[in-house]
């Protein structure tokens, strides 16, 4: 795996240790909520994209979930592509863990 994988990673759940009341270790998801339920949402596991990406989706109430990939493109800033074509960008800090169902 590059620097840039690990650095995504050692972000994903280093960033987010201090919000979470689990373990980091356990943190496998983070969200973005939005307005009227909509959500992005970034995992840790790979999934079916290609390279440093990890796996994303993005979730609006009453609509199949958007598959797409994440990746840290600055520091603090994540970077979502996702398969309708469309593109989002946010600071890290809009993340928080996701609640386990």
């Amino acid at each position: 795996m590059s620097n840039v994988g690990l650095f995504a990673i050692a972000a994903f759940i280093g960033g987010m240790g201090a919000a979470c009341t689990a373990d980091a270790a356990e943190v496998q998801s983070l969200v973005a909520e939005g307005s009227d339920g909509v959500a992005a949402i970034i995992h840790l596991e790979q999934g079916q994209c290609l390279g440093d990406a990890r796996r994303a989706e993005f979730v609006q109430p009453g609509q199949p979930n958007i598959p797409g990939c994440w990746k840290m493109i600055g520091p603090g800033v994540v970077q979502m592509v996702f398969w309708d074509g469309d593109v989002l960008t946010l600071p890290r800090e809009r993340f928080k863990p996701a609640q386990v169902m």
